[in-house]
């Protein structure tokens, strides 16, 4: 015989994972944001009609996703910026998971919270464990001096100045862009200054419950 799974609403597939959102996202908005997100971890990505969520519910979450960029859509504008992402909501289009949301929600699926700076930290402690924690603390840096979540390659290069470490800023900026931490804005004038770039909302200190959260 087959067994029939409850509706969402009468289950708990990710509690832990919840709890962790439900400390940034409305309380309505957390249980399906964490199913949308966990069935998204598995694979780094998936396809809208993969979504196991009702019509009007799944739009509202993917929405959410990609305003915090937890799930970036697959297809691109004249550019790969996230801010150039075609966003469509409908049958055939697919949704990608950047690498440090994965590290992200990893962590919260066992310990019920986000943690950006294990999560940044985490990237790189593979391949650059020597450096890994430079670049964390280089990242929690950039975020504290951003405005509205995007600061300009300057002041990225004068606060890696700042710091006692030997780190290369084009390698840096090519990594974070290749972590999903931060990516190239697109639409900034360049007579305002160099190359600017936005930090991944998921990473930063806002949330969108309406409590006031420190960062």
């Amino acid at each position: 015989m087959r067994r029939h799974e409850p509706p969402y609403g009468e289950m708990k597939r990710a509690p832990h994972l919840e709890a962790a959102l439900a400390e940034r996202f409305p309380e309505k908005e957390a249980g399906p944001l964490a199913e949308l997100l966990r069935t998204s971890l598995k694979t780094g990505g998936i396809a809208f009609e993969r979504i196991d969520l009702p019509d009007g519910l799944k739009q509202d979450c993917i929405l959410a996703a990609f305003e915090e960029r937890m799930l970036i859509p697959a297809v691109c504008g004249c550019s790969s910026a996230w801010e150039d992402r075609i966003l469509r909501l409908c049958p055939g289009e697919i949704y990608l998971m950047p690498a440090v949301v994965r590290k992200l929600l990893d962590d919260a699926m066992i310990n019920g919270r986000l943690d950006p700076d294990r999560a940044v930290r985490d990237c790189f402690l593979e391949k650059d464990s020597a450096q890994a924690d430079d670049l964390a603390r280089f990242f929690g840096e950039i975020r504290r001096h951003a405005a509205a979540r995007v600061l300009e390659a300057g002041l990225m290069a004068a606060i890696l100045r700042g710091q006692d470490t030997r780190l290369d800023l084009h390698a840096v900026i090519d990594r974070f862009v290749a972590f999903g931490i931060i990516s190239p804005c697109t639409r900034t004038p360049m007579s305002v200054g160099l190359a600017w770039y936005e930090i991944n909302a998921s990473l930063c200190g806002h949330d969108r419950s309406g409590l006031p959260r420190a960062p």
